[in-house]
């Protein structure tokens, strides 16, 4: 299970470095507030994304450790608890997706952007 998670960890990480690596060698520039935004608005979107997936990769662990449970009652109970937490994890980072979403609707600001505004720009 650790080795699992170390891994999965390290793919996704090697997934990341290529593109961080490609904006600083290609920056000539120091950053701006409008690269905050960005690097916020990206983190905001990855960590949300990153719980969706963690939580749908606990979800197929713990219904596969339940099939394989057979009768053994403690292996069973792990089961159902990693499903039950599992689906609440993919409840709560769907639900934070969807209040965005209807809180920018009625707002009418796009919430999932990270904005910092400074006063000569600011509306």
């Amino acid at each position: 299970m650790v080795t699992f998670l170390k891994t999965t960890f390290i793919f996704i990480y090697s997934l990341l470095l290529p593109a961080s690596t490609f904006a600083l060698a290609n920056s000539q520039d120091p950053a701006t507030v409008e690269d905050v935004n960005r690097f916020a608005t990206f983190i905001l979107r990855a960590v949300l994304g990153l719980v969706a997936i963690a939580s749908l990769i606990m979800l197929v662990m713990g219904g596969f450790t339940y099939l394989t449970a057979s009768d053994d009652k403690a292996k069973t109970q792990s089961a159902q608890k990693t499903i039950t937490y599992s689906l609440g994890g993919l409840i709560m980072s769907l639900s934070a997706w969807v209040v965005l979403q209807l809180a920018g609707t009625f707002l009418g600001i796009d919430l999932s952007v990270f904005d910092i505004c400074l006063p000569p720009g600011c509306p």
